[in-house]
């Protein structure tokens, strides 16, 4: 992957703003399933479901008075969950990691998200397409892309990595 970097959005920028230990700005999503998790299977669903999605596997930086995203080829994997929910992802100690984190305890996937990366209805849509392909995995089954659920892709399309921004205001 071609070393890319990102402006940060107006809203992204409140976040980093009010970013601070105590209030990492940091959200949680989850999906209980009726069955304890394979920790393998989860891994293999999301070193597929990642790539499919180019605006969260960056990491982020600090300009000299801005902060940017920089495209990496890091591909997330799953852990047992082992912090406090909604731990800091965007700490010094953490720099040049991806600022989102899956996790799984028992029968519960969690993915946790730097806000500034995306908002709700975004992580909602890739945990939906992660649990999808681990289904499609476990059981051998076909999730349609519909209702928030990506399908796979071959190569993200050009409209995905397009700053719509830019080009329409």
């Amino acid at each position: 992957m071609a070393q890319e970097w990102y402006k940060v959005d107006n809203v992204a920028k409140v976040f980093l703003a009010t970013n601070t230990r105590r209030d990492p700005r940091v959200f949680r999503i989850s999906c209980t399933l009726q069955e304890q998790i394979d920790p393998e299977l989860l891994n293999e669903a999301l070193r597929v479901t990642a790539p499919e999605w180019p605006q969260f596997q960056v990491t982020l930086h600090r300009g000299l008075f801005w902060h940017y995203f920089e495209s990496t080829d890091q591909l997330p994997t799953c852990h047992p969950e082992d912090k406090a929910p909604c731990a800091p992802l965007y700490v010094p100690e953490r720099r040049n990691r991806l600022i989102y984190r899956v996790t799984y305890f028992g029968s519960r996937i969690n993915l946790e998200m730097f806000h500034a990366l995306t908002d709700g209805t975004g992580a909602l849509v890739f945990v939906k397409s992660l649990l999808a392909e681990y289904l499609s995995e476990k059981y051998g089954i076909s999730v349609p892309a519909e209702k928030g659920v990506l399908g796979r892709l071959e190569e993200p399309s050009p409209e995905e990595l397009e700053d719509s921004f830019a080009r329409y205001a």
